[in-house]
């Protein structure tokens, strides 16, 4: 019911678990350090991929048209699996690292960099190949796909963030909103009382909520 949790401790990723998501019956986690990548039937027996997918850290895991594409840190920087358990290495382009990765309507996206100064913005409709949309300034940390406003959103730590309808046009967004990232929850139960992480939510009504960092406060746009 989401509200009653049975925590799994660190028997899984001993330092931190980046990202999660679910699809075709299989969840598969991102995390740090001894493990990278973990995939489960059930949310409660984890096998653990160790590092041999990311060799430091798994970032972000997107499940979307019967594919999984996982980005991360290390040896590979991006990897594509079709059962959650075996990974391909894939190359994007002329990122060196990558930050994130979204699906949302019939798109996966890609964030990433070749350094902090920048995010280059990657789509692809297989998960496989992938064409180069748009760089932007700012170091990206995550995107996120809105079907209440049939848009992408892309969060950045500094307070700038974009938004885009197709993922390839990137549109600055007016305004300054504090430090937050994406948080994958599609409604805000409670306008005045967000209990979650601060990030970008979805109040049901078509309205983005942001819940700023470090406050109890929380604003409409």
């Amino acid at each position: 019911d989401a509200s009653s949790w049975t925590s799994l401790g660190a028997t899984t990723f001993d330092a931190a678990c980046r990202s999660v998501a679910y699809g075709n019956g299989v969840w598969v986690a991102a995390g740090q350090f001894t493990s990278t990548l973990a995939y489960s039937t059930n949310a409660t027996s984890w096998t653990s991929l160790g590092t041999s997918v990311f060799s430091t850290a798994g970032l972000g895991v997107t499940y979307g048209n019967g594919t999984w594409v996982a980005v991360g840190i290390g040896t590979d920087i991006a990897a594509r699996s079709s059962d959650g358990s075996n990974w391909t290495p894939m190359t994007i382009g002329s990122l060196t690292t990558t930050r994130t990765v979204g699906y949302g309507n019939g798109t996966f996206i890609i964030a990433g960099g070749v350094g902090t100064s920048e995010t280059y913005f990657y789509t692809s409709t297989d998960g496989n190949s992938w064409t180069f949309r748009q760089a932007v300034s700012g170091f990206g940390s995550n995107v996120y796909w809105s079907s209440n406003l049939s848009q992408w959103i892309a969060s950045f730590p500094a307070g700038t963030n974009y938004t885009s309808t197709d993922g390839s046009a990137w549109t600055l967004v007016s305004g300054s909103f504090g430090t937050f990232t994406v948080v994958d929850v599609p409604i805000v139960l409670s306008r005045t009382g967000v209990t979650s992480p601060q990030g970008i939510l979805f109040d049901g009504s078509d309205r983005l909520v942001i819940a700023d960092y470090g406050t109890n406060t929380v604003r409409q746009i």
